[in-house]
């Protein structure tokens, strides 16, 4: 069985994107690490479930992503959302070390939030993700 979260981070992390220009290799799963401030920007990754069997190896995961901007702004927090959008959507058949993504979709248009413990602004959206193992 492939490691879906491993596939995502990876391609998630990819150097020479704007996406990696702000968040680095700051991708966070399943959630943020203990002591996280939110003084850079991040990506918060968490499988939520899917269509698993697509075939002998492919997989459909539906992700969860907070994206975090580094600071109390909104506006920070959509920057990161945009870059992670222009990252996924429409993406196909992109290979990393730990697989093959075949197509990023956006479920949902990201909404702009606010964590009810630490008041930090950020982005919720979620994708659909279909990957198998590296062929």
């Amino acid at each position: 069985m492939i490691d879906c979260n491993a596939v995502l981070v990876e391609w998630l992390k990819t150097t020479a994107t704007s996406l990696y220009t702000l968040v680095a290799t700051r991708v966070y799963c399943p959630a943020l690490p203990p002591g996280f401030t939110n003084t850079q920007a991040a990506l918060e990754v968490m499988r939520r479930g899917g269509r698993s069997a697509l075939g002998p190896t492919e997989h459909a995961p539906s992700f969860q992503i907070k994206c975090f901007g580094g600071t109390d702004s909104h506006a920070q927090a959509e920057a990161v959302y945009q870059a992670l959008y222009d990252r996924l959507h429409g993406q196909e058949g992109h290979d990393v070390t730990s697989g093959n993504v075949m197509s990023a979709e956006e479920e949902t248009i990201g909404q702009s939030l606010f964590d009810p413990v630490t008041k930090w602004p950020f982005v919720l959206t979620f994708w659909n993700v279909t990957m198998r193992p590296k062929t």
